[in-house]
């Protein structure tokens, strides 16, 4: 059987570039929405590679009111850049940022079509395929590695919590009477 038998022709591939988060509430940014931001970014980043594209960055852009926060990442290296876009000169440097991944799209496209015969040929066997499977589970299973069940709910409120409070408060006190002792 030939590959072409196996695999339809891949005609276009959703290949990530820029990532957006966008937060609708609070005053500024939160830790959570940030976070997100670089998850996304690292996930894409790792999809890219499975593919064979290394060195190659992702960016974010995560938005709150008038703000916007952008990042790259390639591999681990993490780097942020604020936007005021209520400043014309923020703006100005906005719309550079926005060109910069327009050329950056050019390149992906580039490097996309130099792997292309590469990724055809390890999509045609199983070996191949699997190098391309690159989920949580999919590495779970392939270093044999068992997900650690989350901790049973802790139940408050009953005397074995005012026992535990009591022994932080004495640990507590220790701890600052021994800081005091030092100095």
């Amino acid at each position: 059987m030939r590959c072409v038998d196996i695999v339809r022709p891949v005609r276009s591939l959703s290949l990530p570039l820029l990532l957006i988060t966008h937060q609708d509430s609070g005053t500024a940014l939160d830790a959570s929405a940030t976070t997100e931001q670089r998850l996304a970014c690292i996930s894409a980043v790792r999809f890219l590679a499975a593919l064979g594209i290394t060195d190659f960055p992702i960016y974010g852009l995560a938005t709150y009111g008038r703000f916007g926060v952008c990042c790259y990442i390639v591999d681990s290296d993490i780097v942020k850049n604020r936007f005021d876009l209520s400043k014309d000169g923020e703006v100005i440097r906005y719309v550079g940022f926005l060109s910069t991944i327009e050329a950056h799209a050019q390149e992906l496209v580039r490097r996309f079509d130099d792997i292309r015969p590469t990724l055809m040929q390890r999509i045609c066997t199983p070996e191949g395929r699997a190098s391309l499977q690159w989920s949580m589970d999919s590495q779970l299973m392939e270093y044999d590695i068992q997900k650690e069940s989350p901790p049973a709910p802790r139940i408050s409120g009953g005397a074995e919590d005012e026992d535990e409070d009591e022994d932080e408060d004495e640990d507590e006190e220790e701890e600052e009477e021994e800081e005091e002792e030092s100095v």
